[in-house]
């Protein structure tokens, strides 16, 4: 390979290596191989058929690049194609080969945390096509519930067994926007039971001093259900620290964080700013500045796509302890 390189250089009368010319003739060489043994001999002989020898003209070749929403790359997704399943480099990229006759294949498009996709690829014998196929991340519905409402307290009855409360919850879709039309139907209580293996209260918090209660539910569905419209919005500051330590490599291997950032930092409203950091503690923080990396001054909806690359660039600035 280094050779075809320097080969293609030195022909234009420049002494540095061309890319595209070296991705050329890797190319050419790969469709040649693929009529052949291992490239060694012992394949022989012509095509697929049509007997003209030449082996690259019986192939297409699709270079196939997958991206997210925000046209980041996204390494590591599997492409199965006719045949078998291939990965994505750290481009995101990777080349299907597809058969003469052939010039489509269905493609189906994998990663986790995203969405599959399956697509058409179409290739022209002897060529190098592009594809780019573009992977939504997979989200859900989510919510969290606030402290019980201003002014009115749980009570309790029946000699201390039974207790009343009231509680606010908050349910946003998949895209982080309110669901507002949900009913009692919607919601459930369900019984729990206390988990040794942790210190806070999982339950209730009973009048011992650290002791967690069990309960049942004496009804499943909630008696009512009030929805609560929301105030006005207010322009609002927020910090985003991001965690680059290593265990990050595990928990979140596909870079969900550095996502879910690029999105919050395009929703922000008129007047709201944010501000990006990265933490991440010696020995082996491979953040600029360890134990905190704070990345420029605070900023707005407008400028948030200049954010972009930083955030991709962390993708590989993974390592360290955690300095909480």
């Amino acid at each position: 390979m280094h050779r075809i390189c320097q080969q293609a250089a030195t022909g234009s009368g420049d002494a540095r290596p061309a890319p595209h010319r070296c991705w050329s003739a890797w190319l050419a060489l790969a469709l040649t191989c693929l009529g052949l043994a291992g490239c060694g001999g012992g394949g022989g002989g012509g095509g697929a058929g049509d007997g003209s020898g030449d082996a690259s003209s019986n192939y297409g070749v699709v270079r196939v690049t997958v991206k997210d929403s925000f046209g980041s790359a996204v390494a590591g997704a599997t492409v199965l194609g006719p045949r078998g399943a291939l990965s994505t480099d750290a481009l995101g990229t990777t080349l299907v080969v597809i058969h003469w006759p052939d010039v489509t294949a269905n493609l189906t498009v994998s990663r986790a945390t995203y969405a599959d996709k399956t697509v058409v690829a179409t290739s022209v014998t002897g060529q190098v096509s592009d594809l780019t196929v573009t992977l939504d991340r997979a989200t859900s519905a989510a919510g969290g519930s606030l402290t019980s409402r201003s002014g009115v307290l749980p009570t309790v009855g029946n000699a201390g067994q039974q207790m009343t409360f009231e509680i606010e919850l908050v349910v946003v879709d998949g895209d982080s926007r309110p669901i507002g039309n949900l009913g009692m139907a919607n919601f459930q209580l369900r019984p729990c039971t206390p988990d040794p293996a942790n210190t806070r209260v999982d339950c209730v918090r009973g009048s011992v001093a650290g002791a967690d209660v069990a309960y049942t539910p004496a009804m499943s569905a909630p008696e009512a259900a009030q929805l609560i419209a929301g105030l006005p919005a207010r322009p609002y500051a927020a910090a985003l620290l991001l965690d680059q330590s290593g265990s990050i490599v595990l928990s979140d291997p596909t870079g969900a964080r550095l996502f879910s950032t690029k999105a919050f930092l395009g929703r922000l409203g008129d007047g709201d700013h944010a501000l990006l950091a990265a933490f991440a503690g010696n020995p082996g923080a491979m953040i600029p500045t360890s134990p905190l990396t704070v990345f420029g001054p605070f900023r707005d909806r407008a400028s948030a796509s200049s954010y972009f690359p930083t955030l991709d660039s962390l993708a590989s600035l993974v390592g360290g302890n955690t300095p909480l």
